[in-house]
């Protein structure tokens, strides 16, 4: 039979590169045949080709696709039975430069070929008296023949069954939320504060040196939107606001704050390291022994006033 890859599989890869005849194909990848392309047989996950399958007659006593397979995958396929001499057959058209001898691998040779039959002993003809008269010359017994071999039996190989697919669930963990979370976050937000107060807060604000309170809300959802899509490599504002600024580098996680100039000046050669070999998102880099220095990170502040890299 043909060997054929069922539902099971994980696209790991490993059967692949182990086909003597190139015929394992990744999902959605064309096969090809000579000088000819087919379709994909499948498109989600990896497929043997059935025009190309010897089941590694000629090359391997066993399938080596089921030999690697982790999840057994790789089965017979009960609709193309096969014999060995339609396999070798393939193997040799598919193969033309190699020569396949009778002692070639086969999974069909469980236990080895039949060995020869010995030859019987010939009885030495009766030798002739003097008077012509023939008598007979006492023979050896034959020796008893020995037993034939019993001929090579075919392993049988498991028989396909579908497999039926299992109904995907939405996975739930211990202690989870019985609701989303947007209904949650409705449930615990703050009460809105008086809006009077917050009028006239709002307007002493500037007076009393802080951020107004527009300029601090869009700084600090800016600072949330950093931290949340953030990288951690380089982050950049543009503001006339020296609090803002302030803010901005102290509150930003990123190894390079960036106020009013280009992201581009993150560079070795242009922070006086000379050819930069590596960029590092990490705050620790310690390692044995560690003090106070050692616990410690920091971060690369540049302030310009609209330069940029050429």
């Amino acid at each position: 039979m043909a060997t054929l890859i069922t539902s099971d599989c994980i696209n790991c890869g490993a059967c692949e590169p182990e086909c003597p005849n190139t015929a394992i194909y990744q999902g959605g990848v064309d096969w090809e045949l000579g000088d000819a392309t087919s379709p994909a047989i499948s498109e989600d996950i990896f497929y043997i080709v059935p025009q190309k399958c010897t089941e590694c007659v000629g090359f391997y006593e066993q399938e080596a696709c089921a030999a690697v397979c982790p999840v057994d995958c790789c089965i017979p396929d009960p609709d193309i039975p096969e014999t060995e001499d339609v396999l070798i057959a393939r193997a040799k058209e598919l193969h033309p430069d190699q020569s396949f001898e009778g002692d070639f691998p086969s999974r069909f040779k469980v236990g080895g070929e039949e060995a020869p039959a010995e030859p019987a002993e010939s009885a030495e003809a009766p030798a002739p008296q003097a008077n012509g008269a023939a008598e007979p010359t006492p023979v050896a017994a034959p020796a008893p023949a020995a037993p034939a071999t019993a001929p090579a039996t075919v392993a049988p190989k498991p028989v396909a069954v579908p497999v039926p697919k299992r109904e995907l669930r939405e996975r739930l963990f211990p202690g989870e939320l019985a609701e989303s979370y947007e209904a949650a976050l409705s449930r615990i937000a703050p009460a809105r504060a008086n809006i009077g107060l917050g009028s006239v807060v709002a307007l002493l604000q500037p007076l009393l040196g802080a951020l107004p309170a527009s300029t601090k809300n869009s700084l600090e959802e800016a600072l949330e939107h950093i931290e949340y899509y953030g990288s951690g490599h380089t982050e950049a504002i543009i503001t006339r606001d020296d609090e803002s600024s302030q803010q901005f580098q102290r509150d930003v996680d990123a190894a390079a704050g960036i106020v009013n100039a280009s992201s581009r000046f993150t560079d070795g050669g242009q922070l006086g390291l000379g050819a930069e070999v590596g960029i590092s998102t990490q705050k620790f880099h310690a390692r044995g022994p560690l003090g106070l220095r050692e616990l410690t990170s920091y971060k690369w502040v540049i302030i310009g006033e609209g330069q940029i890299r050429e």
